[in-house]
């Protein structure tokens, strides 16, 4: 069997801008360059748990031909045998199959921004 671990940096090129915060809360916004997006902090475990239900909501679907996930940088990780999380949630490991067999995948949980089937 073949391991890949794609471990390609997240970069995020925001720059520094001061926030307006009241004495009552505090902003967890943080702003990013040209985008009206803001990052909310979630907890990797739950990110990790929310992306393989989404993936079990789409084997449920018989109608789903297949299913691939997509990464910030562009990857597909397709032809998904089995999904599941690292302890800490902090990766997704896929067993998919290929033409030399099963092969491994590792994909950190904040690099997938796209669950669907094709």
């Amino acid at each position: 069997m073949r391991y890949w671990i794609l471990m390609i940096p997240f970069i995020l090129g925001a720059a520094e801008e001061h926030t307006k915060t009241t004495s009552t809360t505090a902003s967890s916004y943080v702003p990013i360059s040209s985008s009206s997006r803001g990052v909310m902090v979630i907890n990797p475990k739950q990110r990790a748990e929310d992306l393989l239900q989404a993936y079990q909501d789409l084997l449920k679907d018989r109608t789903s031909s297949r299913i691939y996930f997509r990464t910030a940088h562009g990857t597909m990780v397709t032809g998904i045998v089995e999904a599941k999380s690292s302890p800490n949630g902090t990766m997704l490991v896929f067993k998919i199959s290929t033409k030399q067999g099963l092969e491994y995948v590792f994909v950190f949980t904040e690099d997938i921004v796209e669950v669907g089937h094709s």
